[in-house]
């Protein structure tokens, strides 16, 4: 018995027109619509990406340096409005931002525990307002 490819290529089409089918039904996925999203929210997903380049400098033993401005937390427009003018609200947003200037300005030595305690003031903050991203968050570590 010989091994013929010809016998096997109605086989092997219909494998790849499948394997296409199925890779272009998630390519067509329409994209997540953030245009409706608030500053706040478009902010805090920065804030997310800056603050995990900041923890691989950590990890390095370098120093984070934030490419965006963190600050702009108090002011940005939430998705509810008045949430950001609480002033719990801006009790952690000053927390946080004082664990970000504790973190910037800590040694190699003592950065770890500094980027723990800025991840902290992110958790405790969604705890209290927005728990959706917590599990985000929780990557950060």
């Amino acid at each position: 018995m010989t091994f013929q490819l010809r016998s096997f290529r109605p086989v092997l089409f219909f494998a790849v027109i499948a394997m296409s089918v199925f890779a272009l039904s998630f390519a067509s996925q329409p994209a997540e619509d953030h245009a409706a999203d608030s500053e706040l929210t478009l902010l805090m997903r920065q804030m997310y990406y800056d603050t995990a380049s900041m923890k691989t400098a950590v990890k390095k033993r370098q120093k984070p340096v934030p490419a965006i401005q963190h600050k702009h937390l108090l002011t940005a427009v939430a998705t509810e409005g008045k949430q950001t003018k609480s002033p719990a609200y801006q009790a952690m947003g000053q927390a946080y931002l004082k664990a970000l200037e504790e973190l910037l300005n800590a040694s190699p030595k003592d950065a770890k525990d500094r980027y723990k305690k800025l991840i902290d003031s992110c958790m405790s903050c969604h705890t209290a307002f927005c728990p959706g991203p917590k599990m985000r968050i929780e990557k950060l570590y």
